[in-house]
């Protein structure tokens, strides 16, 4: 690729000429950093890694041009740099509000741009989100990555980083071989930027800016931020969840005892095979090798040649299940005591399927079946809280320099618009203990010294999002009187509370009856007929008839326009099948996506507007940061003399984001020393 080396200072003055001249145009620049640092290693995947943005400095930066495009060393260890003073003076650029500037994942140039000092102000243009929002996404693991996207759509076919770095650290490639590379990703930044942005239309456009853009920034504080923990008391719940699974298969191997087959590794004589024995003779020839004797190999000491075997039958003893194996929970339950039907789970190649999701409906089952469900899901559970939720997140932690958590958020990361996170996914942390012996990770998120975690979340925004696309006229007299749609359906269905809350926030999404009746007897440990659920989800769809005729429309809209819209206009595609056995789940998708995403949407300017307003007030930093955000949740660290105030602000901030809706949306929140607290859990 054809780029400039600025490695002097009148090379920078044309730089500069070349900025000055993209401006005045309202021309794009693209803009890509090289930066090196320490990265933060998966404690539970060797392979995977990721930068610690907090602490990565700049070692040169790209810049495309409309004329031509640039690299820029700074902090090479070998081959020339420009006057470090000077070229990153030349990124001052990034703080003018009318300069338009591509980057494929903005979050993490904006925290190595704090990092040197400079806060952008710039128009963030995202070529990862617009391209997202087109539709481009990948196939897994190539996803959104720009390489990848440039290869697929613009046959743009580009060397990767570690065949550029060849097992150097960054300083040590030469800008030579190091700015083609960093010069093409600027480049493609902006050719992505410009091919998406082309394709959306303006009400996307408007979503883009009026909404994507407006949290670049609330990633990059959320991100940087981080949550502090109590590593005592993880390590300690990680101990505990340990000694309860001990007991957990204690009790199911009891449960399970029975008198089964067990296999029998045995030795036998191998058989001879014949005159193969010698190369290239008859086959009417006997075995000659010494010792052969009815049909049996020996070697030639004499001793007879043996091999292993298993008898499958060998002999029958009485044995209990190891509830940690798939392979023995299916066989025991399906095939010896026979308490679970085997057409209720998939079949696999050891037996059959003991996923969390297969054997939650056998809960139903009662008695030692049922029993048995609950025991081997309280397994699985345990075993992510003693290492998944406890032990790696205190290992990520410790390798941060705050000893925080800091977990990656994404906007690309859902099909919904919802942000996705990892490293850890702090969204699939419990929000509170469900099993005995497992600790309540959340109590363990800890405000510092001075300082508080304020926490509100929107109440049953799904169903308000369902009343407002519905207008299911009993939804909507209940939303607007401030009365309870739980005792509504409770008093409807004849059924109790807990039941009823699960059938309002299961039945939007058409759930079938088979599963809700899982998700019941998960959540209350009892089992709950399929026949009851089937009567439930009927008469859910008699008290709220709004919301049948409201998933037929949306259907019929999706299978004729191919998307469905959110509640601020965009268009979230449809690709699954409309034939055949599939289009029960493309159904689901769009059903699925608005109440999802409008959710997202709504969440997404509440952050906004509240970042906007603490970073307007000179409090951000100082006395309130936005730490963590998962699903209807939003989480702040407050310092004690702002909790108050903080506490109206963000109330008022998440009731504000909604005005499209034509039910009020309620916001509901607290303040604690732990996140737990604040929630009260």
């Amino acid at each position: 690729m054809r780029y400039n080396l600025a490695d002097t200072d009148a090379a920078l003055e044309s730089v500069r000429a070349d900025l000055r001249a993209a401006l005045a145009a309202v021309e794009p620049v693209g803009f890509d950093y090289e930066t090196d640092g320490p990265s933060i290693q998966h404690p539970r995947k060797r392979k995977t890694s990721k930068p610690d943005s907090l602490r990565h400095r700049v070692i040169g930066y790209g810049l495309s041009c409309p004329l031509r495009d640039w690299y820029i060393p700074v902090r090479h260890r070998v081959g020339g740099n420009a006057p470090e003073a000077n070229a990153l003076r030349l990124l001052q650029f990034l703080r003018r509000p009318e300069a338009l500037v591509a980057a494929h994942n903005w979050p993490f140039e904006l925290q190595v741009s704090r990092n040197e000092g400079i806060e952008p102000a710039c128009r963030k243009a995202d070529s990862q989100v617009a391209a997202w929002m087109r539709g481009m996404r990948l196939p897994k693991p190539r996803g959104l990555k720009l390489k990848p996207l440039m290869a697929h759509y613009y046959n743009a076919e580009r060397p990767g980083f570690d065949d550029v770095r060849a097992g150097r650290a960054v300083p040590d490639v030469p800008p030579a071989e190091l700015g083609p590379y960093c010069a093409a990703d600027a480049s493609d930044a902006k050719r992505l930027w410009l091919g998406a942005w082309a394709e959306l239309s303006e009400e996307e456009r408007l979503v883009y800016w009026g909404l994507e853009a407006d949290t670049i920034d609330v990633v990059a504080h959320m991100q940087a931020t981080g949550v502090p923990i109590d590593r005592a008391m993880l390590l300690t719940g990680a101990d505990d969840s340990r000694a309860r699974m001990v007991e957990v298969a204690e009790e199911f191997k009891a449960l399970t005892r029975t008198v089964v087959s067990v296999p029998v590794k045995l030795r036998r004589g191998k058989r001879c095979d014949g005159p193969a024995h010698f190369t290239g003779a008859p086959t009417s020839l006997a075995c000659a090798v010494p010792g052969c004797v009815a049909g049996i190999l020996h070697f030639k000491n004499g001793k007879m040649r043996t091999e292993t075997y298993i008898d499958p039958t060998g002999g029958r003893e009485e044995r209990g299940a190891d509830v940690g194996s798939s392979q023995q929970v299916s066989r025991w339950l399906v095939d010896e005591l026979e308490w679970w039907p085997a057409g209720a789970l998939p079949r696999t190649k050891v037996g059959y399927s003991t996923e969390a999701e297969h054997v939650k409906p056998l809960i139903a089952l009662g008695g030692n079946a049922g029993r048995a469900a609950e025991l081997r899901l309280e397994y699985q559970g345990l075993t992510k809280y003693a290492d998944l939720y406890t032990a790696t997140n205190v290992a990520l932690a410790d390798q941060w320099a705050d000893r925080r958590l800091h977990t990656s958020y994404l906007h690309t990361g859902t099909e919904t618009g919802r942000f996705s996170s990892s490293f850890p996914n702090i969204a699939n942390i419990p929000r509170d203990a469900k099993w005995r012996g497992a600790p309540n990770v959340r109590a363990a998120f800890v405000a510092p010294p001075g300082w508080k975690w304020v926490v509100f979340d929107l109440s049953q925004i799904e169903l308000r999002i369902v009343a407002h696309y519905s207008r299911d006229a009993r939804m909507l007299e209940i939303y607007r009187t401030g009365g309870d749609i739980h005792a509504m359906t409770m008093e409807r269905l004849g059924i109790p509370r807990p039941p009823s809350k699960i059938v309002n926030f299961s039945t939007i999404y058409r759930i079938s009856k088979r599963s809700l009746a899982a998700k019941i007897s998960f959540a209350t440990g009892k089992p709950y007929p399929v026949d009851q659920a089937g009567r439930d989800i009927e008469g859910f769809f008699e008290t709220y008839a709004g919301v049948a005729r409201y998933h037929r429309a949306a259907i019929k809209f999706a299978e004729e326009r191919g998307y469905v819209r959110l509640l601020n206009g965009f268009h979230i595609p449809i690709h699954g099948s409309w034939q055949g056995r599939k289009r029960w789940a493309t159904e689901n998708q769009v059903i699925n996506y608005p109440i999802q995403g409008g959710a997202g949407v709504i969440l997404k300017r509440a952050l906004a507007a509240l970042y906007k307003q603490w970073r307007d007030a000179g409090v951000l930093g100082e006395r309130a940061n936005i730490a963590m955000q998962t699903y209807d949740e939003i989480g702040a660290l407050v310092r004690d003399d702002y909790v108050d105030q903080a506490f109206v602000e963000m109330k008022a901030a998440m009731e504000g984001a909604a005005p499209e809706l034509i039910v009020p949306v309620i916001a509901e929140g607290g303040v604690g020393l732990t996140y737990a607290e604040a929630k009260g859990k």
